[in-house]
């Protein structure tokens, strides 16, 4: 079950726990098309990172749901407060495969473009909460921001998270501009962040 890109939840032992109580109360596709009846086009339709991101034109972007909390070094950390930086939102946990490949690829990201205005933040949603992540992202050398969200908080207001991991792409603007899922190659995601930092 750990096994591919991505790590589907449904599937995943963590399934009836509280951490995914909220996202499957009604089913995961179900939340989904309530969030986009609620908000209709305000979550772009989700693309593979194995292949080109295509960004949403700025003139269809959406405002991205807040994200605010205490990070696992005690810090506090809020969307709102990133307007002027292009923000990738990575959501993950510690026992997906393709997640714990991801993250050496966007450590070296936010090591290359954090001077040019780019920050990431990740979500985990590990039902064991900060004792669990905190030792595992040093392990790693996460080099950006981590919130705990075990009860899946912040990735109900993102639509509904089926699979991890799943990345939005947030403009300068605070504007949705890319939903991806599933791990991949650095490349299409370095692309596209590159191409939002340029927008100015």
């Amino acid at each position: 079950e750990e096994t591919g890109k991505e790590c589907p939840l449904r599937k995943h032992r963590l399934v009836g726990s509280i951490l995914l109580a909220g996202l499957l109360l009604a089913g995961c596709g179900e939340t989904e098309q309530r969030a986009e009846r609620e908000a209709p086009g305000r979550f772009p339709a989700p693309q593979n990172l194995s292949s080109r991101i295509r960004l949403q034109p700025p003139a269809e972007r959406a405002g991205a749901p807040a994200i605010s909390g205490v990070d696992i070094q005690g810090r506090s950390w809020s969307l709102e407060e990133k307007v002027g930086k292009v923000v990738l939102v990575d959501f993950w946990a510690t026992w997906c495969a393709p997640c714990r490949g991801t993250i050496p690829q966007l450590a070296a990201m936010q090591r290359e473009l954090g001077p040019e205005g780019f920050e990431i933040i990740g979500i985990s949603l590990d039902r064991g909460g900060k004792e669990m992540v905190e030792p595992f992202a040093r392990q790693l050398g996460i080099n950006y921001p981590v919130l705990v969200d075990p009860q899946g908080r912040f990735a109900q207001i993102y639509g509904g998270v089926q699979s991890i991991p799943t990345f939005f792409l947030v403009d300068r603007q605070g504007r949705l501009a890319a939903h991806v899922i599933g791990g991949g190659p650095k490349q299409p995601m370095e692309e596209a962040v590159r191409a939002l930092l340029s927008e100015g």
